[in-house]
């Protein structure tokens, strides 16, 4: 007789996402279907030159003696930066910022929710519901709460403005470890302008709670504002917002990598 798996395993179901492409898959025409990926964030197009041109070089640079050593916990100093200059390209001043290197954006969502909130029901993490399905997954088995703040939907489609009142009373009651925000928002597309993450950060200033900015998709914008970001905020914005906000980047839309 074989041993059973746990509960949380038998429990476990993939996404709608992620049935849509199990089922594509199962489909005996589908290799005569052209698709360009952008699910689950594989963005099945090429890579930009310059990094197949580096990758191309990489068995004369960097495997030249044989040795493939272990990388630093924190990722390479080139990696790093490479990811800061990204942000410095919006303007900001990066030469404060600690940044690190994760396996993947999954690992990174862990850890922030780990630091944030604390493992085993210590502080809930706070979404803007309808939420990205990662967060609500990864805080059941972490055994950390979510809680929510509903965001409703017009008759034409738009979403009505974020209600701050309802969101600072939820916060109040549920004392969060922190607020999670994507400004381009997974999975409704709903795009949180500048003004309104700084109206968001003035909340968590005020409660002393972390302010989280999911900006894998912050280059993905369609109007003349142009992007938005928790690191554009300054203190003249929102008093206190140095050392109160973390962000999730990600190299695979970043660089399509």
């Amino acid at each position: 007789m074989a041993p059973n798996l746990s509960s949380h395993f038998e429990n476990r179901l993939p996404s709608a996402i992620r049935e849509a492409q199990i089922i594509f898959t199962q489909r005996e025409d589908k290799n005569e279907i052209q698709v360009v990926n952008l699910a689950i964030g594989n963005v099945s197009l090429p890579m930009h030159p310059a990094m197949q041109n580096r990758l191309n070089e990489m068995g004369e640079i960097r495997f030249k003696d044989g040795v493939v050593k272990y990388t630093p916990s924190v990722g390479t100093d080139e990696a790093r930066e490479a990811f800061l200059n990204i942000i410095g390209s919006e303007g900001v001043d990066t030469s404060h910022l600690y940044c690190m290197i994760t396996d993947g954006g999954s690992q990174a969502m862990e850890l922030m929710m780990l630091g944030v909130c604390g493992p085993s029901s210590e502080k809930p993490l706070m979404l803007l519901d309808p939420a990205y399905t990662n967060y609500i997954e990864f805080g059941k088995r972490l055994s950390i709460p979510i809680v929510t703040a509903n965001r409703e939907i017009s008759d034409d489609g738009t979403f009505e403005p974020l209600a701050l009142d309802e969101i600072e009373k939820i916060i109040t009651e549920n004392a969060p470890g922190g607020l999670l925000v994507i400004p381009t928002d997974n999975p409704t597309g709903q795009f949180l302008n500048q003004r309104q993450l700084i109206d968001l950060a003035k909340i968590c200033v005020n409660h002393n709670i972390w302010i989280v900015s999911d900006e894998a998709y912050r280059q993905l914008y369609y109007g003349e504002d142009g992007s938005s970001s928790i690191w554009k905020i300054t203190e003249e914005d929102v008093p206190g917002i140095t050392g109160s906000r973390i962000s999730i980047e990600s190299s695979s839309k970043v660089w399509n990598a």
